[in-house]
């Protein structure tokens, strides 16, 4: 009996043995169903808690969770690829671009200005100053617009004996008084000359109108000359024929820009002590440079009037002005204005919203000199204005495109961690089936090895008789024991039971 009972002993043991050394993680109790997995202290009824822990889990830098290494999957992510995909041109867009022109300052920039170099180049310039100088007919005590009434033409007919004689145009019923050309008397006044000697262009306007025009009807063109009532028709005429026609009702007016000479036609130098531009006409420079306009008036009259009720001539007036055309103040240097870019155009009006100290300006030609001076200061602001304000732009878009650009990169870190996550619990999965598969085979092994090493009904009887002979001698050496140690007690209930119970009965 006790032999088999240390049998059974031996063979429990035997196969809690096995299974310890099959799998030491794993707990063979009957009514114990869970399974450590990963070290973790959790069990196979959590594996959707630990794969969502490990999903979640917070990345800390070059630390491995997990089995996972974070560098590794770094390496992986390529930045400059992920870069392709950032919206460089929505990001510059939504930058505050008044906000980094707010960061500028002028004044700063204004210093490291040349102010001689910019004095330099306007004494220096071919037209550094307008000049004004219009050539204008000068008229003496006698008229060259008065005129003759001869619808008989009785001047011609005595060949202007009247007057001192002459020869007078043929077929001409009104006579000017001429001082040059082939004629003393003729239809056509002598012609007056504008010239511009200017560096500027000149807007010249000559106009004639009617003053009492003593009964006498002013037509629109020599075709309707005709009848009994006195008719004169008269224009203003250039070298090439009529301009403009007087009416008795309105004036005949010839409006025309005379250009300026070119810029090399004066030499200027600076006076500083008249803060003035002292200048000479260039050598070689002649008349016929300058840009000019002649003119005239015309006149004729109907031969079958009945000019004798006529007791009073008409007169008229002729007059003429020549107007310089300034530049427009804002095109003295037009490349201020026509700004290159919408930068360019934020810098001169963020420039002109943060004004600087500048130099009173006393006389007319000192004060133009200024100003020329300030464009260009202006401009030469604008362009220093503009390289830090694009610096500024460049490297607030690069920030941002950074940022954007480590955004996809933790995003896409996440993705491959989170599929590392998933490999791993995979193949950890497939691992555990596979040692569950070990154990349960070790199991049945075990519980077949048990069974077939089961007594028979004849080894049972020969067991028993074993037991009882081997019993007689346990109490015979527990007696002698008794004796030997009787002076140690052991109380009654502290007999252990011998039963066993052995796995797969």
């Amino acid at each position: 009996m006790l032999t088999l009972k240390y049998l059974k002993i031996a063979i429990s043991t035997a196969m809690a043995a096995v299974l310890v050394a099959v799998n030491p993680v794993m707990i063979m109790a009957a009514d114990v169903e869970e399974v450590s997995v990963f070290g973790t202290g959790r069990s196979a009824t959590d594996l959707e808690e630990v794969r969502n822990a490990l999903l979640e889990s917070e990345i800390t830098g070059d630390e491995i969770i997990y089995g996972i290494d974070d560098e590794e999957i770094w390496a992986l992510i390529d930045k400059d690829d992920l870069r392709s995909f950032v919206d460089v041109d929505t990001i510059r867009e939504a930058i505050d671009k008044e906000a980094i022109l707010g960061k500028i300052d002028v004044d700063m920039l204004a210093e490291e200005i040349d102010e001689e170099d910019l004095a330099r180049q306007v004494d220096t310039d071919q037209h550094p100053v307008d000049i004004i100088n219009t050539k204008m007919p000068i008229i003496g005590e006698k008229s060259p617009f008065d005129f003759i009434i001869d619808p008989m033409k009785l001047v011609y007919d005595t060949d202007a004996a009247k007057y001192g004689g002459g020869r007078v145009e043929e077929g001409a019923s009104i006579l000017f008084k001429n001082n040059e050309g082939d004629y003393l008397f003729s239809s056509k006044s002598d012609l007056l000359t504008i010239s511009n000697h200017g560096n500027i262009p000149v807007q010249v306007t000559i106009r004639a109108s009617i003053n009492n025009s003593a009964g006498i009807e002013f037509v629109g063109s020599r075709s309707e000359l005709g009848g009994a009532n006195p008719q004169i028709f008269m224009a203003l005429c250039d070298e090439d024929g009529i301009r403009s026609v007087m009416t008795e009702n309105g004036e005949a007016r010839i409006d025309i820009v005379l250009d300026a000479v070119p810029d090399d036609s004066y030499s200027f130098v600076w006076n500083e002590e008249d803060e003035k531009y002292d200048y000479t006409v260039a050598e070689g420079f002649e008349e016929s440079d300058y840009d000019s306009f002649s003119f005239q008036v015309y006149a004729d009259c109907n031969a079958d009037g009945k000019w004798n009720r006529i007791d009073s001539s008409p007169t008229i007036l002729v007059s003429w002005e020549a107007a310089p055309i300034h530049p427009e103040k804002d095109a003295l240097d037009e490349t201020v204005e026509q700004y290159e870019s919408e930068i360019d155009k934020m810098a001169a009006d963020y420039i002109s919203s943060h004004p600087y100290q500048t130099e009173e300006l006393s006389n007319a030609q000192a004060k133009e000199r200024g100003e020329k001076i300030e464009k260009l200061r202006e401009e030469e602001l604008i362009k220093l204005v503009n390289a830090q304000f694009k610096t500024l732009l460049d490297e607030e878009l690069q920030r941002l495109v950074d940022e954007k650009v480590e955004v996809l990169a933790q995003e896409q870190f996440k993705e491959l961690r989170a599929e590392k996550i998933r490999q791993l619990l995979e193949e950890a999965g497939n691992e555990a089936e596979e040692e569950n598969e070990e154990i349960e085979e070790t199991e049945e092994e075990i519980t077949e090895e048990i069974v077939s090493q089961k007594p028979t009904p004849e080894d049972s009887a020969t067991l028993e008789e074993t037991e009882q002979t081997t019993e007689s001698e346990i109490e015979k050496e527990a007696s002698e024991d008794s004796s030997a140690n009787s002076n140690e007690s052991t109380p009654a209930d502290n007999v252990a039971s011998d039963e066993v119970i052995i796995f797969g009965e």
